[in-house]
């Protein structure tokens, strides 16, 4: 959101100063040149040919060149986003960057990305130094033309030296007009990016008015599913079909890439679906209100989101806990860590301030306090996104534990990055590439020693995998 804020006040300042500026020279420029250009044509009619020359060669030059430019700044964001996402990871990584003497190899790649950066500067500036040069010869010319017409006509001296004044000034007034039109041009590139964001689409927030207490028991069903996040890439989803009972677990496992993370955007519709259905409680949520829908449902994602405001109010949302209540939830979720720093039993003062994105927090802190937060408001649908990604084995059996009796209740699906997380759920789903291979519990996808199998041996943690399957049978 900070980018996009930066960017969009860098376009607006781009527009007031120099766009609006830019217009009014424009305009002052086109009056001066039909000036320039009318006294030229009535003292000297044989100039007005050559000028509806120049000007041909003038404007198909300009023409050239803003598609070449046109071009080389779209890839300036290219060039200029992977250095500050260089830096920014450097900055925030410098001590395990240092801790394994990997100093060398990021400062070799900031050199290389500068490389790039500068090289498309450097293509810039030359196409700039192109027209310019062009501009020159082109307005030369059209004054050679103009003294040598004038000298075959016989005009006399004061015709000719007003006329090649004249045409001085119409070189001069031409490379100011088209240096004009460049600039309007990077400016209208500045119009197009604020109304890309004025004319996004904004996500419907009409839909049905169900029931209050809906969902009331948090059966999930979804049918042939098919997902694409825009009309011109593939699916990342499709004919994802399986149903969960009221208060069964389900387990989400596959390979980085397999669509895990991308059927949880869609059972909250941060993403549309293209194709099939997803029905809560029989209810479509395609027609379901979306703060209706996402209010219903406690998510957890794997990369927490935290504000800017105390600790008390990141866990308070609605204002309606108890300070007790609060430090309850948080014993919950912390007293059992073991690895200090993912550890929240420091964290006991409520009025204690959170950065922005929780950024004096470490990733499993943030994590910790976004389960401390769906605790205090439980809801019939629990999503957790990797949510113990970056906590200890031994925190993240604890958590599950908190997981389960605090969630009892509750219809629970889980993206795990540890097959031992979901070992002892009702269902686990198998996604490859998009579909969905596998689905039932995890002892009989262990007994048809299919994809889930496979993941459960090559695990580093097989045998308590196993183990944990076979007690629940």
């Amino acid at each position: 959101m900070g980018k996009l804020l930066q960017s969009l006040a860098s376009d607006m300042y781009l527009i007031d100063h120099r766009v609006a500026a830019g217009l009014s020279d424009l305009l002052r420029i086109v009056m001066q040149l039909i000036f320039v250009v009318f006294t030229s044509g009535t003292t000297a009619p044989q100039t007005i040919a050559m000028m509806v020359v120049m000007l041909t060669f003038y404007f198909k030059i300009t023409a050239r060149h803003l598609r070449m430019s046109k071009h080389l700044n779209k890839l300036i964001p290219l060039a200029t986003q992977p250095i500050l996402e260089h830096a920014n990871s450097t900055e925030s990584g410098v001590l395990t960057i240092r801790a394994f003497k990997k100093e060398s190899t990021y400062v070799e790649r900031m050199y290389d990305l500068l490389d790039v950066d500068l090289g498309l500067s450097w293509h810039i500036t030359l196409g700039q130094r192109w027209i310019h040069g062009r501009y020159g010869i082109l307005g030369s010319l059209f004054v050679c033309a103009t003294a040598a017409s004038l000298v075959l006509s016989g005009s006399d001296a004061a015709t000719a030296g007003f006329a090649i004044n004249v045409a001085l000034q119409i070189k001069s007034t031409m490379s100011g007009m088209m240096g004009k039109i460049n600039l309007l041009t990077s400016g209208a590139r500045a119009v197009d990016r604020v109304l890309e964001i004025v004319d996004a689409p904004i996500e419907n927030q009409e839909g049905d008015n169900l029931a209050k207490s809906w969902p009331a028991s948090g059966s999930i069903k979804v049918q042939d599913m098919a997902v694409r996040y825009d009309a011109n890439l593939p699916l990342v989803l499709r004919g994802i079909t399986f149903s969960l009972a009221p208060r069964e677990r389900l387990g989400v496992v596959g390979r980085t890439g397999a669509g895990k993370t991308s059927l949880v955007n869609a059972l909250l519709r941060f993403i549309d679906m293209e194709g099939g259905s997803i029905h809560v409680d029989g209810a479509n949520i395609a027609s379901v209100k979306l703060t209706r829908l996402r209010g219903s449902i406690s998510f957890i994602p794997q990369d927490p989101l935290l504000f800017s405001d105390t600790l008390r109010a990141n866990l308070n949302i609605h204002g309606n806990k108890s300070d007790d209540e609060l430090q309850a939830a948080l014993k919950k979720v912390a007293i059992q860590a073991t690895d200090a720093n993912n550890a929240i039993d420091t964290l006991n003062d409520l009025d204690m301030a959170i950065h922005p994105g929780g950024e004096n927090l470490s990733h499993g802190q943030r994590q910790m306090v976004c389960l401390a937060r769906a605790i205090l408001d439980p809801r019939r649908i629990v999503i957790l996104d990797e949510a113990t990604s970056a906590v200890d084995k031994a925190t993240d059996a604890m958590v599950q534990q908190v997981i389960r009796r605090e969630f009892a209740k509750s219809t629970i699906i889980v993206v795990a990055h540890r097959l031992a997380t979901v070992a002892d759920f009702d269902k686990i789903l198998v996604l490859d590439e998009g579909t969905a291979v596998e689905f039932g519990s995890p002892a009989d996808l262990v007994q048809k020693k299919g994809i889930f199998w496979d993941m459960v041996n090559q695990s580093g943690d097989a045998e308590n995998v196993r183990t944990a399957i076979e007690a629940r049978g």
